[in-house]
């Protein structure tokens, strides 16, 4: 196994994961080490510090002249991968897929809206539906481990 593998390995945990969310999703307000201490409530700063120190020596975060923190790349994990930061919240990837495909539903239905009770049309949306539905129930699963960070 490869240096960078085992790096990446270490950075696994659901605290680094945890932090880099958190200073994901702070967009242009980078935040300060303290500010992740109470967001991730941990008990000191030096907790939140290990965590920062880490994925910084692997080049996830970096630190600005005010020692904020900010996301120089994006980290891979099975967790995180999960989730995008859209305008400063954390959602789940599942989420836009769902509602991209039940909007092609949607309009394939309001398409075919003169012929819906033809077998032809309901078969070619029955494919369709079930992934539409597959991928809400996806998206429920994923919402209920997003993280909620502190004020």
């Amino acid at each position: 196994m490869s240096d960078s593998k085992l790096q990446d390995q270490s950075l696994v945990s659901k605290s680094n994961e945890l932090v880099y969310l958190f200073v994901a999703s702070r967009g242009g307000n980078h935040p300060t080490l303290k500010q992740v201490q109470n967001a991730l409530r941990f008990s000191s700063p030096s907790s939140a510090l290990f965590h920062l120190q880490k994925l910084e020596q692997a080049g996830i975060v970096g630190k600005d002249q005010y020692s904020n923190y900010y996301v120089t790349k994006p980290m891979t994990s099975p967790y995180v991968s999960r989730f995008v930061v859209v305008r400063k919240m954390v959602l789940p990837k599942r989420l836009l897929y769902a509602m991209i495909v039940t909007a092609i539903a949607i309009m394939f239905a309001l398409v075919l809206s003169r012929f819906i009770m033809e077998q032809v049309v309901l078969l070619a949306l029955a494919p369709n539906l079930f992934s539409a539905a597959i991928f809400w129930y996806e998206a429920y699963e994923d919402w209920k481990t997003i993280p909620h960070f502190s004020s």
